[in-house]
């Protein structure tokens, strides 16, 4: 998997676009790797250049969407192992939209590190802002750990996205990615499905935080 990693990191032509396109083996080895949905659905990746790298965006959109979910991972992991945390959300009809933080993942970058902290909050605005500002459909924001962080930070000095209505934080560690704490985390995440839906003609953000445990 390293070197498929690595080949994808490499792949100066891999841009970002919604436009259909055969998806690559190496795409086909690391989705694969990481169980992540493909089928039956609007799959889409690529870079962007964003808050100076390469950021690695990835789009799960099913049809019809109800709304959209900016999901952000945490310090040092990247989006392909929040893969139980996307399918229970696209089955939900949400279009979930993840991309890796910089220095994280397929992302370009020191490995953990960002010199400001600010790149990180300038990267969810930078993402929000080319890819679901446009859209009238209501946008959550789902993170965890460092991507929890920046999200609130985002969100506190965000003015320009009137359709964010809620983000909602989930503090976890890394031992959630066993199979026990995936299963806390689904019935978390079915809990904020159902507040979604009672509150979606609200116009309001409510932070609500979780915490899983083996």
């Amino acid at each position: 998997m390293k070197q498929v990693i690595k080949n994808i990191q490499n792949d100066q032509h891999l841009l970002f676009t919604y436009d259909s396109r055969p998806m690559t083996e190496n795409m086909k080895r690391y989705s694969e790797f990481y169980n992540l949905p493909t089928e039956g659905l609007m799959y889409r990746y690529g870079f962007e250049s964003i808050a100076h790298e390469r950021l690695f965006i990835q789009s799960f959109r099913p049809l019809p969407v109800k709304a959209h979910i900016l999901l952000l991972h945490g310090y040092y992991d990247h989006a392909g192992v929040l893969s139980t945390v996307i399918r229970f959300l696209v089955q939900q009809g949400f279009h979930v939209l993840t991309f890796d933080l910089p220095g994280h993942g397929l992302s370009t970058g020191e490995r953990g590190a960002v010199s400001e902290f600010s790149f990180y909050v300038e990267s969810i605005r930078e993402v929000v802002r080319r890819h679901l500002s446009s859209s009238t459909l209501p946008i959550y924001i789902l993170a965890h750990s460092t991507g929890a962080a920046a999200a609130v930070d985002y969100i506190l000095n965000n003015h320009e996205v009137s359709q964010i209505r809620k983000a909602v934080p989930c503090l976890s560690p890394r031992s959630t990615l066993s199979l026990e704490c995936n299963q806390h985390l689904d019935k978390a995440l079915k809990s904020v499905h159902e507040e979604i839906e009672k509150d979606n003609s609200k116009q309001f953000i409510r932070f609500k935080f979780f915490t899983f445990h083996e």
